[in-house]
């Protein structure tokens, strides 16, 4: 039987399923799945260090695409544009699948197929990709501050789909932080398409032992078709923990609430207490928790004063979240509204 063969510059669709160890389709499987697309293995050298003689080996490291594709009852389907940057070379490619949902995971591959020689392809593009950029969360305003391990994100869009192959020089998604080219960062491998479509992706990318002071990063990313785009943003590094916000829900609250703050430490695990106040200042309640973060947000701390035998009247009352990092702490505060179920 004839293998397929992927090309540069067309658009490639693969159609699957997921199968127990005798090959049959798992018709209940439903949830999502990561294939990675790979070009041919690459012969490279060793750099024989201390000595040691240079060895060859064989690595097939080039990601063609990594995308997210739904599993609906055990099957599934993908697509992706091949970027022009692959080797022309003709030899075999290599799929590697994850896939999972909230009680299982499996994983396989496929590599019965070839991958380069020249494009037939009469399509052209010659628009850069469109990006988004952010500092931990999409509420960022530029120039504004973040702690010295930051995350940056970024949303990317194009009709043709980003070049993360790496064979073509001068091709990568790079950042440059304040103009430095001399430490250029390569960001191929942080990029992930979203679920179901090749044409838009984010870059979730951390940033650690950042300078305090004013920032200038910049991102340049290119399309299959070796179109770039760049796109700067500006932010201040600040060397100190702190809460920006806080808040609960519902509100006003009978029976129980759940209460959020952000902050300038993305992912981080928190001591936090809670304490509860009648507007004369009488603390009513203090609930210490040990609580994680999504991002710059925390996760929810819920709070129902019957379960903490705490007697409430129908009023207003103020929180404070105490909220401590590796020593360093910091403080919110709001207003509550309870009203006392009929």
């Amino acid at each position: 039987m004839e293998l397929d063969t992927i090309r540069p510059l067309t658009v490639v669709k693969i159609k699957g399923f997921v199968a127990d160890n005798n090959g049959l389709k798992l018709p209940d499987f439903n949830g999502e799945i990561i294939p990675t697309v790979y070009d041919k293995a690459m012969r490279v050298e060793t750099l024989g260090n201390a000595g040691q003689t240079p060895m060859n080996y064989k690595l097939q490291n080039n990601i063609v695409y990594r995308g997210l594709a739904s599993v609906k009852n055990g099957e599934f389907e993908f697509s992706f544009f091949v970027p022009k940057d692959i080797s022309y070379k003709l030899d075999k490619g290599k799929i590697l699948y994850y896939a999972y949902n909230e009680s299982v995971d499996v994983q396989g591959y496929f590599d019965n197929f070839f991958i380069g020689g020249a494009s037939n392809s009469t399509l052209t593009d010659n628009q850069g990709p469109e990006i988004e950029l952010f500092m931990n969360s999409e509420s960022f305003k530029e120039g504004g501050p973040v702690s010295v391990s930051s995350v940056l994100l970024a949303n990317i869009t194009d009709q043709s789909g980003i070049n993360t192959v790496g064979t073509g020089i001068g091709h990568d998604i790079t950042a440059v932080l304040d103009g430095d080219n001399s430490n250029i960062m390569e960001l191929n491998d942080y990029f992930q398409s979203d679920k179901d479509s090749y044409k838009t992706g984010r870059i979730v990318f951390p940033l650690t032992n950042l300078s305090v002071g004013e920032h200038v990063l910049t991102l340049k990313v290119w399309d299959v078709f070796n179109n770039s785009s760049e796109k700067q943003i500006r932010f201040v590094v600040k060397d100190n923990f702190g809460i920006e916000s806080v808040s609960c829900s519902p509100n006003p609250m009978n029976e129980e609430t759940q209460f959020v703050f952000t902050h300038n430490l993305p992912d981080e695990t928190f001591d936090v207490n809670l304490e509860i106040f009648e507007t004369n200042g009488t603390r009513v309640d203090v609930m210490p928790v040990k609580v994680g973060s999504q991002g710059i947000e925390s996760l929810p701390i819920k709070w129902n004063p019957a379960s903490r035998n705490v007697r409430m009247r129908s009023g207003i009352y103020i929180y404070r979240l105490i909220v401590t990092s590796s020593g360093k702490e910091s403080s919110g505060t709001g207003r509550l509204v309870y009203l006392q179920k009929q």
